[in-house]
């Protein structure tokens, strides 16, 4: 069956097929047809008035990539017919063809110290979020776009680009793109006022001043028939940093996974998506009263939970609002207020431009978390001036973190207990994020990482805290894990790494190094023996703040591009903080230029090392070259167990013969290098030597101040290891059992 696409719209279904039988593009007759192949679906299409066929979402549907393939799958049929009797007919096809059809995209609403600060109103507005000293650190990039994707609500819809807030005093526009979707002479002035809020022209000696202006804009817009996250990859494609959204439904819809895929690839690409929490009754089974997402007490006729989205999808930051006196409720019109709001911002009562005219403003005509999106939306502009590799949950955090409590003004008690967030605070975040910000696991915090995130700060363990990630993590240049004494950090099967190639729009010379990251450290009490390794395993250790801290590393993990993998000090010398117990089980440390460091202790350290793999596979980075140093490195420490693990340098050829790194390096150490036993129960047992390969040195041992030490060799394989086992004043040392293929010099590479 050919169908042919024009632009007659009547009642419209989304239909996702089988992989197996995707309708196919063709043109006949100067039309855009689409032929749908299989009989069963050609005889059920052929019985309606189908009068267009297309993608949902056609400038996903495009693009050649992974994450939105699913997007290729799902169209949008109209039909002149019974738009529920033809979902009903597709849907009793076999799932196989069919896989889902039903109503499409759900209805969406809108949410609604220059010289021209103040000028024709008081901007107690940016009063109340501190923007005219944010100004002082940052009043943007034009490098930064932020795209304001509008909804037609109306047929007047749109963007009025003529505004004196559209153009600079030095004649430039403020905008940088305007899509063809735009009407650029609305007689609906929502998206006018959103954009001016955000990064609308300032310091030109007329109207209103906005906070993030030496940003720029890209102005997009979508109607009833189309899905707005379609011109939200758009925008990111088209180089948006941030994307603000101030429209939302109370439904996710019924094709929620390709929202998730869309905000999953702009969260990829680096951009962050500002959304509306809504107002008051928007949402769902919100019924009055203070408009919260859930019963509170004294408000018993509040039910539901109030999400709007897409501001409440885990990959947006959802924006409430306040009045400029700080309230949240002014009695009349409310925000919605729910546990996915991330900030607060103000949104009502405040000046904004109007559109019947050039130089048209309405004092008190901004109403509505629409209008206090885009304040958001212009201060993380300003936030990515000042620091372009801030990520999502970054941007999130440095928010919430930075905001004012306004918890104790007037009524707000019973609303920031729902979600705990205060009002944005522009130059607390602007210093968050020049400066960094720490991630802290405080005490009686148990938390588990599942998901994938991006670090440019620390992350500090404290004192009674417990942190377990299972994920991916990526890290910055001078990013660390820091666990206190008494904490704990268990790295479960997951991968601890480098930025490296994860921000696509980045380079080393806005991000720094993004190839390497400081890596772990873990503090301990040099006064204090180490518990038994019984006890740890166990998990009855750490208990006191006094305690040694602990690093688990187990199941797979990796740990990658780190300076020093894991350190069990936080600083070389002086130092009161040696002692911290380490133990790799399983694990690999990939890229780093040590691996493990152990610092001077005058007890045994009861850590160990399993079966752990050190290895160099890669000497160019972007920005610099790799040397690597050692796989374990040990200072004046005894007890450490070292069993069946491998040192070694996979690319050899790329260094001279002295810069291939060492196995393990040690200076007045006592300590156990062995190979693993394996065999069943009672026995007989096979030895399974440990390896030292491509390698300057295996094991580099040197006694200075005490020469008692004692260093064991045992069940090891040293091959092509130019010096296998040094060792310098030592008098009790043992080397038994172990293989050595050590070449000549002239048969290393690069001498």
């Amino acid at each position: 069956m050919s169908v042919t696409t024009n632009s007659c719209l009547y009642a419209q279904v989304w239909v996702q097929f089988g992989q197996n039988y995707l309708p196919t593009s063709s043109f006949i007759n100067n039309q855009d047809t689409f032929i749908v192949g299989d009989a069963q679906i050609n005889d059920t299409l052929s019985n309606y008035s189908i009068t267009s066929f297309q993608y949902a979402c056609p400038y996903i549907a495009a693009k050649q990539d992974t994450i939105l393939d699913v997007f290729k799958t799902v169209f949008k049929i109209t039909c002149s017919g019974n738009e529920d009797s033809l979902i009903a007919a597709l849907d009793a096809i076999d799932s196989n063809k069919i896989i889902r059809v039903n109503h499409p995209t759900p209805v969406f609403q809108l949410s609604t110290t220059p010289n021209d600060y103040g000028k024709i109103s008081g901007q107690q507005n940016l009063d109340a979020m501190n923007v005219k000293n944010a100004w002082d650190i940052s009043t943007g990039d034009p490098n930064v776009v932020i795209a304001i994707v509008e909804f037609n609500e109306t047929s007047g819809a749109g963007f009025r680009i003529s505004h004196e807030e559209f153009t600079n005093s030095d004649q430039t526009h403020q905008y940088v793109y305007i899509d063809p979707s735009v009407n650029t002479n609305p007689t609906d002035a929502h998206g006018t006022k959103v954009a001016c809020i955000a990064a609308g022209a300032t310091n030109n000696d007329k109207g209103l001043a906005a906070i993030g202006y030496h940003c720029k804009l890209a102005l997009y817009q979508f109607g009833n028939t189309e899905s707005g996250y379609d011109y939200m990859v758009k925008a990111v494609d088209n180089g948006a940093r941030v994307i603000n959204c101030s429209w939302g439904s109370g439904s996710t819809g019924n094709f929620p996974d390709l929202v998730d895929s869309a905000l999953n690839y702009i969260k990829y690409k680096g951009a962050i998506v500002i959304a509306a929490a809504g107002n008051g009754n928007d949402g769902n089974h919100i019924n009055g009263g203070p408009h919260v997402g859930f019963p509170l007490i004294g408000y018993s006729n509040v039910w539901g939970n109030g999400y709007i989205y897409p501001a409440s999808y885990k990959n947006t930051i959802s924006v409430t609002s306040t009045n400029s006196d700080k309230l949240y409720y002014q009695g009349t019109t409310n925000a919605t207020h729910n546990d996915k709001v991330d900030v607060a911002a103000v949104g009502f009562n405040q000046p904004v431009v109007n559109t019947h005219n050039d130089s048209d403003y309405f004092l008190g005509g901004g109403w509505g978390t629409s209008f206090a999106a885009p304040h958001v939306s212009g201060a993380v502009g300003l936030m990515l001036s000042v620091n372009p590799c801030l990520q999502l949950d970054d941007i999130r955090g440095i928010l919430h973190t930075s905001a004012q409590d306004i918890s104790g003004i007037g009524n707000n008690g019973p609303y920031y207990a729902v979600h705990h967030a205060g009002l944005m605070d522009v130059h607390a975040a602007l210093v968050m994020a020049r400066d960094g910000i720490s991630f802290y696991v405080k005490d009686g915090d148990n938390l588990e990482w599942t998901n994938s995130r991006i670090y440019h700060g620390d992350i500090i363990v404290e004192s009674g805290g417990v942190l377990t990630i299972k994920s991916t993590i990526y890290f910055s240049d001078n990013a660390r894990i820091i666990v206190q004494r008494g904490g704990k950090l268990i790295v479960d099967g997951a991968l601890l790494t480098s930025i490296g190639d994860e921000i696509p729009y980045a380079s080393t010379a806005q991000c720094g190094n993004l190839f390497q990251w400081q890596g772990i450290r873990v503090q301990g009490n040099p006064n204090l023996p180490n518990p038994t390794l019984s006890s740890i395993m166990a998990g009855n250790y750490p208990a006191n703040s006094s305690d040694h801290g602990v690093v688990i590393i187990k199941n797979n993990a990796t740990i990658e591009n780190a300076y020093i993998g894991v350190w069990n000090t936080d600083k070389a010398w002086p130092n009161n903080n040696y002692g911290g117990i380490i133990i790799a089980q399983n694990s690999d440390f990939i890229n780093c230029r040590t691996g493990i460091g152990f610092m001077k202790y005058q007890y045994d350290n009861v850590s160990h090392i399993n079966n752990c793999n050190f290895k160099t596979t890669t000497k160019s980075f972007t920005g610099y070259d790799f040397m690597p140093y050692a796989g374990i490195t040990l200072w004046d420490v005894k007890g450490i167990s070292i069993v069946g693990c491998i040192f070694e340098n996979q690319i050899p050829a790329s260094y001279n013969a002295d810069e291939l790194g060492s196995g393990i390096i040690s200076i007045d150490a006592g300590y156990e290098v062995e190979g693993s036993q394996s065999g069943p129960p009672g026995g007989p047992y096979t030895w399974n030597y440990g390896s030292f390969h491509n390698l300057t040195r295996g094991v580099d041992v040197e006694s200075i101040s005490n020469p008692l030490s004692q260093v064991l060799v045992y069940h090891q394989d040293f091959n092509t290891v130019y010096e296998g086992v040094l060792m310098r004043n030592s008098l009790f040392d043992e080397v038994r059992e172990n293989t050595f293929n050590v070449p000549a010099l002239s048969q290393l590479p690069n001498t």
